[in-house]
């Protein structure tokens, strides 16, 4: 398996993005707006088979004022059967690996409303953890906001990562923050 990182602070243009997107029959799903608003805050992690065909994409967009990121658009780009739990947990590291090295600890994502997940919050008092993907142990969860549909949020970041005017069900905004054990290790590690 491997990563690819299509980044714009390299100087990528969002048609060049577009391009490469193309080339490996993947959907840009970042608009050219956006991108031409800031693109230095987008990056397009995707994960190739054995085969060098692309199985997932992942869209991570870079906080400018805070040193936090967040998931954005995470799609699986084969039918799911042909998924492994492990190449999964290799797009993630690779993703969480490269924000650490530029010191983003702190991860925003939102997931639909599941069952389990309600009611193991509701039974052990904190969030169900990831199935199968390992790397999420190293994280703190914390549920900080549901977007319910058709209400508007408290916050803009949350209607942001759930528009409240086009799901149709809940969703569960989530902050993520490496573990302090973790953060420190990494730190003393990583001193210049």
């Amino acid at each position: 398996m491997e990563v690819i990182k299509i980044n714009a602070p390299l100087g990528r243009d969002f048609e060049t993005v577009s391009s490469i997107c193309d080339s490996l029959k993947i959907l840009n799903t970042v608009s050219s707006i956006e991108w031409a608003r800031d693109p230095s805050r987008f990056r397009l992690y995707v994960l190739l088979g054995a085969d060098k065909q692309p199985l997932i994409q992942l869209y991570v967009m870079i906080w400018k004022l805070m040193p936090y990121f967040t998931l954005v658009d995470f799609r699986s780009l084969q039918p799911s059967n042909l998924l492994r739990r492990s190449d999964l947990n290799h797009l993630f590291e690779s993703v969480f690996s490269d924000m650490h090295s530029d010191n983003r600890f702190t991860f925003y994502y939102a997931t639909r409303e599941r069952t389990y997940q309600s009611k193991f919050l509701q039974t052990e008092m904190h969030l169900a953890p990831v199935k199968g993907l390992k790397i999420f142990e190293r994280y703190d969860m914390l549920l900080e906001g549901i977007v319910t549909p058709g209400q508007e949020t408290r916050f803009a970041s949350h209607s942001w990562l759930a528009n409240p005017f086009k799901i149709e069900s809940p969703y569960w905004i989530k902050r993520c923050t490496l573990k302090s054990d973790l953060a420190l290790e990494w730190f003393m590690k990583n001193q210049n």
